[in-house]
């Protein structure tokens, strides 16, 4: 539907209206007629198909389709929530918070994530990335804009951490060095079981069974909120874990006659003991003092390597740890499982070897072979004729010493007296 109308300054434009199936869908006004009518034509087109998109959503601001995003999301854990929308308040709102949709370029979205990469971290500029991408998917997905400019870009690849595990002596002379007998079960419980610091912090006696030598991890503590928040697990990381005898045996004595609902390493008021008071009050003078380079999270790297050196497989220690696939284990801790191209590298070593020789022995009995043939020519005494004898086996070389023999027998050396050998010649006959 077309409507002359008079615009602000008493220019004449055409007002075009959409209607699909009798209610209003958009509308939109040009200068020319020709331009109503083609626009109108387009959208009822795309009605038709499906296709069609609201002209204006691709004009709302950026920070605004976030929180539409946000919206449509299914329940998160809290700490997640709150770290997605840190990400679109710090790095997504600040460059484009109210800038249309439309008006984003590939090309931005680039230099934006290469300058969070420089200024912060690789892992920062990729996740800060991932849900800008996500809201722009969103976005195409219900028609406000036909492509995704975050789509394509290419980031550095997150360098992991290499693990820094310790040796028996190194955990056990750590855990003597601190005074505190709650610090020094920490550290042993988590070099041996492999608990997150949350997860420690969390842990309370009636998770700990005793008599089994295992605790039940369930719950994590969280200290990125204000005051500190406690959840429960993912559901692949809620696990059962053994726990050596000379450390349950630590544990029976340190118990004593704590309650079942406490937390087995509170703070001094009682409360989940925070990783960052624990490193500044205890832990970092302590491995100072041993000359040792780690954090509290690299007793959970010595839990992995210690399982690992005692036989453990992939999948063991992977539930150990509460991984949520044996491949993320490996791409932790590839380095500390035994390899066996070392084995692979003797064995080529020795196959190679083998098949030098074998080459070797071969050109060496080709080359006797044609010496032994140039040297077994056989000249008969008697008639002077030359034999060639190929000797292919030692049956070969048995055959001709006997015909050498033989033909000696029968062909005996003259004497050494003066006489001349008797020749028989036969007599002629009478007749001739």
């Amino acid at each position: 539907m077309i409507e002359p109308r008079t615009g602000p300054n008493g220019a004449r434009v055409y007002r075009a209206r959409v209607y699909f199936r009798g209610r209003y869908v958009a509308s939109r006004t040009f200068p020319r007629k020709r331009d109503a009518q083609e626009w109108e034509r387009k959208q009822v087109e795309t009605l038709k198909t499906g296709a069609w998109a609201d002209p204006k959503a691709g004009e709302l601001p950026v920070r605004e389709w976030c929180e539409i995003w946000l919206s449509a999301q299914p329940a998160r854990a809290q700490a997640t929530e709150r770290k997605i929308r840190g990400v679109v308040a710090k790095q997504i709102a600040q460059a484009f918070g109210r800038r249309p949709l439309v008006s984003v370029r590939p090309s931005e979205v680039q230099a934006w994530a290469a300058e969070i990469s420089r200024k912060q971290s690789a892992a920062t500029a990729r996740h800060s990335l991932g849900v800008l991408r996500r809201v722009f998917d969103h976005a195409v997905r219900d028609g406000a804009i036909h492509r995704n400019p975050a789509a394509g870009i290419r980031l550095p690849k997150v360098q992991g951490n290499d693990p820094r595990p310790l040796t028996h002596d190194e955990l056990w002379q750590l855990a003597d060095h601190l005074n505190e007998r709650r610090d020094r079960i920490l550290v042993l419980v988590a070099g041996y079981c492999g608990l997150r610091w949350g997860e420690l912090a969390a842990l309370r006696w009636a998770e700990v069974d005793l008599g089994r030598r295992s605790l039940r991890v369930a719950r994590a503590y969280s200290e990125e909120a204000p005051r500190g928040e406690m959840s429960s697990v993912k559901d692949h990381q809620a696990r059962t874990v053994p726990i050596p005898a000379i450390v349950s045996e630590e544990l029976v004595r340190f118990r004593g006659v704590h309650k079942a609902d406490e937390l087995v390493f509170p703070s001094a008021n009682r409360t989940p003991l925070r990783n960052r008071n624990f490193r500044r009050d205890v832990f970092d003078d302590a491995v100072n003092a041993l000359e040792l380079d780690i954090t509290p999270h690299n007793l959970r790297d010595t839990a992995a390597s210690l399982a690992i050196q005692a036989g453990a497989s992939v999948v063991a220690v992977a539930r150990l740890l509460g991984h949520e696939s044996a491949a993320t284990t490996l791409n932790h801790y590839a380095g500390l499982f035994p390899s066996d191209l070392d084995d692979v590298a003797n064995r080529l070593d020795a196959a190679a070897r083998e098949a030098i020789e074998h080459g070797r022995a071969t050109a060496d009995r080709t080359t006797r072979s044609d010496s032994q043939e140039d040297d077994l020519s056989v000249v008969d005494p008697a008639t002077g004729d030359q034999t060639d004898y190929l000797l292919r086996s030692p049956e070969n070389a048995r055959r001709l010493m006997e015909a050498v023999a033989r033909d000696k027998g029968s062909h005996p050396e003259p004497s050494d007296t003066n006489e001349a050998p008797t020749t028989h010649r036969p007599e002629r006959s009478e007749g001739k």
